[in-house]
């Protein structure tokens, strides 16, 4: 068994990189220059404020979203199929 503060670490690294992932991928774009926008863009330019606020950031929730509900489905048809094959085998 593992120690809780092991776990407790491993969670923590695993949602930074996932933090370190999403604000990435809100970064990365072709507006106002190609593959990163820059702070200083977000902050003088409304038109880049809007482009990450509307288009990316929405985007960017319904995939992390809809990657977690795949997920939870997938561990569920794992652990369904699971006890089936125990109760075959009984």
């Amino acid at each position: 068994m593992r120690s809780g503060r092991g776990r407790s670490r491993r969670l923590w690294l695993i949602g930074g990189l996932v933090l370190l992932c999403l604000a990435g991928s809100v970064m990365l774009g072709r507006y106002p220059k190609p593959y990163v926008t820059p702070l200083s863009a977000i902050r003088d330019n409304p038109l880049a404020l809007n482009l990450i606020l509307h288009l990316r950031l929405p985007r960017i929730a319904a995939a992390f979203l809809i990657g977690m509900v795949l997920s939870a489905a997938l561990i569920a048809a794992s652990a369904m199929s699971f006890s089936w094959r125990a109760i075959a085998l009984a």
